[in-house]
């Protein structure tokens, strides 16, 4: 009886690794400002900051200009996307 020492196996493609997407190589906020943000995530003070507003006006703009709704309640936290897309789109802000 003869054994075999070498086995090749060769995954199905639906098992190979897939890329990952490549992730922002800058820090789009600032962490020790705003530590509940992210690259993807703003905090409601960060959005405070950015449009120079305080929180009746970010509400406000929810309910009447079309602002986009926050992602989570407690922090509060809104899409980095979505808010930017709504400055240049809508809020009539420039972006810097």
């Amino acid at each position: 009886m003869q054994h075999i020492n070498s086995f090749n196996y060769t995954p199905p493609a639906f098992l190979e690794p897939k890329e990952e997407k490549a992730q922002p190589t800058s820090i789009l906020y600032d962490a020790e400002k705003y530590p509940d943000s992210s690259n993807n995530l703003m905090c409601l003070q960060e959005v405070m900051d950015t449009f120079g507003v305080k929180r009746g006006a970010i509400i406000s703009w929810r309910h009447h200009r079309n602002f986009p709704n926050p992602i989570s309640s407690n922090p509060q936290r809104f899409l980095r996307e979505s808010i930017n897309a709504w400055q240049v789109h809508v809020g009539g802000f420039s972006v810097d």
